[in-house]
This record gives C-alpha cells, structure tokens and sequence, in this order.
C-alpha cells in the first residue's frame, strides 16, 4: 500500500482551504449541538456555529485549555500536559 496520494497530496491550495472550512464548520456543528460542554464554552465566548465565516475566523471560537476541560478529560490529558504545548491543538 502506498502512502503517497498523487490526487489528495496535489489538491490546489484554494480547495485545500474549501474543504478544511467545511470540516470544521462540520466539527463546530457537531459539538455546539451535542457536547453540553462546548455548547456552554461557545455560548461564554459569544459565538456559535452562524458566526463561523471564514478559516481566519476561527481564532474568534475557545478552544481547548488544559485545566479548563471537563474532569475526565483533564485525568486524560493529565501525563501530556508537558507535550500539549502546540497552539493548533491547545490554546493557553
């Protein structure tokens, strides 16, 4: 099997773009209407999936903070709080 994907490793940047937009505004659907939990987060930050315009426009919408997600999560991330330090997955 090979790894390299001539068709999805050469999408023009444009549609690179298109489809990571469509993603996420597929993700913040998805937890704004069935995660309590970031439903209140979105709601706090005076956001909601509407207010999703653009790519750029996700900087406006909270993201994960260690210490600020729900106890059971945190227990998760607990032994990778040192690692987590990437500002794409986790926001201080």
């Amino acid at each position: 099997m090979s790894l390299w994907n001539p068709t999805a490793e050469n999408v023009p940047r444009r549609e690179l773009r298109t489809l990571q937009f469509d993603k996420l505004k597929v993700l913040v659907n998805r937890v704004y209407n069935e995660s309590p939990y970031y439903k209140n987060k979105l709601t706090a930050a005076g956001v909601s999936p509407e207010h999703l315009k653009s790519l750029e426009h996700y900087q406006d919408f909270p993201f994960l903070i260690i210490g600020g997600c729900p106890p059971i999560l945190d227990n998760v991330i607990g032994g990778y709080r040192d690692r987590l330090t990437s500002e794409v997955l986790i926001r201080r």
